[in-house]
């Protein structure tokens, strides 16, 4: 089971050149982690060429994005710490290593994703951990 911890090593050297910082606080709102995210790490790989995003509507409370394969569309809702979607649109099939990081992508947002705040260069980051896999989305 991979967890954020194997993330860290990897993503600890960029963070702390760019002066990252963790926030302690207990979670998220919706409208704080509202717009758009790109997803940019799942389980310690450099995912940025299958242009995996994610675009959380607070206000409708829905999710929309690309999950590698084709459209992300549902609802969302964070219970306790974790951002959880639900309804979500049918998967389109692709192959091999898109594939794989579509539905690793999709089972950590359909079981809920615990979130932990992070930020670089003053910028916020987003890591989605759970079922063994942990993301890192950065704002485009």
């Amino acid at each position: 089971m991979r967890s954020i911890r194997r993330l860290a090593m990897p993503i600890a050297a960029a963070l702390l050149a760019g002066c990252a910082s963790s926030s302690p606080g207990p979670g998220y709102t919706l409208g704080e982690i509202a717009g758009d995210w790109r997803l940019e790490i799942l389980d310690d790989r450099d995912v940025t060429d299958l242009d995996m995003r994610m675009h959380i509507d607070a206000a409708r409370e829905r999710i929309g994005g690309f999950d590698g394969c084709g459209p992300l569309e549902g609802e969302v809702a964070i219970v306790q710490t974790r951002l959880q979607a639900s309804r979500m649109n049918p998967t389109v099939a692709c192959e091999g290593r898109a594939q794989d990081m579509r539905d690793a992508f999709r089972l950590v947002l359909a079981t809920g994703g615990r979130m932990l705040p992070v930020t670089r260069e003053g910028k916020p980051l987003l890591v989605l951990e759970g079922v063994g896999h942990s993301m890192l989305f950065a704002r485009p």
